[in-house]
């Protein structure tokens, strides 16, 4: 399962950047006619080159290669649109700010390539599309035996059916007569047939195995199908982690932060770097922006609250103020979607994130991290604590500006919510690396743009 999705992505990946160099070969045909030699051709290359890889960070950051991610054609339109729109504006920016190569006139070429690539990529996804989305590449996925939560495990397993990944769900159990929304069969049937007449991939263990059970499983390994535990199938398919499936041996197997040492010299420099990036622009607008909450809005422009930090260690988080001076009279509240209490200029503040720019300073003095779970406030996780089973996991790494819950999530105030964040940050956690945190870094970029995270 997991080497066909990454295969998948590769093919994907690698069609792009062909089509790419098609259409920029294509543009220059057009562009100069008779003229057209192989010198004009390389002229180009290099520069382009360059352009290719900007491009496909932004296709990357808008989920183009997030093989779960259309469930509709106008989705997958809609958002290859805003892609290109914003590799529009930054294909203008490459060549009128850098470009030093006096025989490259872009301007024409730009637009003649943006739009023949735009044709080309909409193609392309069709064809891998109609490759792909055919029964007999569908992922079959065979559960072994029974669990409390088995139902919905199915359910989510079926709801993820999209445009680019199919999968198959059957049962394999003692009790044949259970209510379950997938084909089931009995342990009476013979695995090895059953895995032939249904072209089983990925088997899942659902419950603990008897010794006769493990021979039994066993038997499959030259049949080349993948074999998990349901906690790591929940890890590898929804990329959380599932935490009414765990115990706290599981955390002592996979938390031990031994081998995450490493990571935190480089995690450091890239939090430092980046701060030290963001603050040189944002210092230009942070005027602006205090004069605009305290002309629209009474009390402060900065807004400090205890947050809990790495190890549950509290630190006085910063933000600008885009709530009324009086919005906790009544104690303690979860901030809600359309919440009354935000202010005008407050609700822009916060769909763009602008609020977050004064925690470069907590990120700067190592309070925070860019990349991690949202650092939470003592009261609530006191609450979440009495209802949800090992949030207090998530205080084992410093809290983020942005984090792995922020962009597979839309915004929540619940105590469910929480939970299923917690599984997305347990997840984070337990994968954390120096190219994890990059690749959050830029979906970052639509989840702002989206106003959804």
């Amino acid at each position: 399962m997991v080497s066909q999705g990454l295969f998948k992505k590769i093919f994907l990946l690698l069609g792009d950047l062909c089509f790419f160099f098609i259409s920029l070969w294509l543009t220059l045909l057009l562009r100069h006619g008779h003229n057209y030699s192989g010198d004009i051709f390389q002229t180009h290359l290099h520069l382009f080159s360059l352009l290719a890889i900007i491009w496909l960070i932004i296709f990357y950051a808008f989920n183009l290669y997030y093989l779960n991610y259309y469930q509709h054609l106008t989705i997958f339109l809609n958002t290859f649109l805003k892609a290109m729109a914003i590799n529009g504006i930054l294909t203008v920016i490459f060549f009128y700010l850098f470009s030093i190569n006096a025989n490259i006139t872009p301007k024409t070429v730009i637009v003649i390539q943006i739009l023949i690539f735009s044709v080309l990529f909409s193609l392309w996804r069709y064809l891998f599309q109609k490759i792909f989305n055919q029964n007999s590449l569908k992922q079959q996925v065979l559960l072994y035996g029974l669990h409390p939560h088995l139902n919905s495990i199915i359910e989510e397993i079926q709801h993820q059916q999209h445009l680019f990944y199919l999968v198959g769900c059957y049962v394999f159990t003692r009790d044949p007569n259970i209510r379950i929304s997938a084909p089931i069969y009995s342990l009476d049937y013979n695995l090895e047939e059953l895995i032939k007449k249904e072209k089983i991939t990925t088997i899942v263990i659902a419950e603990n195995l008897n010794s006769t059970d493990s021979e039994d499983l066993a038997k499959l390994l030259p049949y080349q199908v993948d074999i998990f535990s349901l906690p790591k199938f929940y890890e590898t398919f929804f990329q959380k982690i599932p935490i009414q499936f765990l115990e706290t041996s599981w955390f002592l197997e996979n938390f031990s932060e031994g081998q995450k040492r490493l990571l935190a010299t480089p995690k450091r420099i890239l939090d430092i770097s980046l701060s030290l990036f963001c603050s040189i622009p944002s210092l230009l607008i942070l005027p602006l922006l205090a004069l605009l909450i305290k002309i629209t809005s009474p009390g402060p422009v900065f807004f400090k609250q205890i947050r809990s930090g790495q190890n549950n260690k509290p630190f006085l988080a910063i933000k600008f103020r885009t709530m009324t001076i009086d919005a906790e009279k009544n104690g303690p509240q979860w901030a809600q979607k359309n919440d009354p209490r935000v202010t005008t200029i407050g609700k822009y503040l916060r769909k763009l994130r602008l609020d977050e720019i004064p925690q470069l300073w907590n990120i700067l003095k190592g309070e925070m991290s860019f990349v991690g779970p949202r650092p939470e406030r003592p009261e609530f996780i006191e609450q979440i604590d009495k209802n949800i089973a090992f949030y207090g996991y998530r205080h084992l790494v410093k809290p983020g500006l942005t984090g792995w819950a922020q962009i597979n999530y839309p915004y929540g105030s619940s105590l469910d919510d929480a939970r299923i964040k917690l599984e997305y940050d347990l997840y984070y956690i337990k994968n954390r690396s120096f190219f994890l945190d990059l690749s959050i870094i830029i979906k970052t970029i639509n989840t702002v743009l989206k106003g959804w995270g």
